[in-house]
């Protein structure tokens, strides 16, 4: 496979219907998968620790897409999501689970 061939691999997505409007959940890149596991660990004592009470809002965060496949959100956007219904957050936390391939979300080989 050439360089180019890679490149040109589609992101898995779903379209879905949010407030009478459509949206794409998306697989993340490379790029925002870092970011996201980054946005997980805290140090405590000098030691990476967990911190899950933000992963839903994190996840949406990266992964919620405009129809023409532009983010949503920007990194700094991460506080508006909290202002958003659970029930969307959760709806698209499970979805961009499933497509990233984690948790009880993942799909079974």
């Amino acid at each position: 496979m050439s360089l180019q061939q890679l490149m040109d691999i589609k992101f898995g997505q779903e379209e879905i219907e949010l407030g009478g409007e459509k949206y794409l959940v998306k697989e993340l890149s490379a790029g925002d998968f870092g970011k996201y596991q980054s946005s997980l660990i805290k140090m405590v004592n000098n030691q990476p620790t967990y911190k899950t009470e933000n992963a839903a809002k994190n996840l949406v965060l990266y992964s919620l897409h405009n129809l023409d496949g532009t983010r949503v959100f920007e990194d700094k956007d991460s506080a508006l999501i909290e202002n958003l219904p659970k029930s969307v957050v959760v709806k698209i936390f499970e979805i961009a689970s499933k497509l990233n391939g984690m948790g009880e979300n993942a799909e079974k080989n």
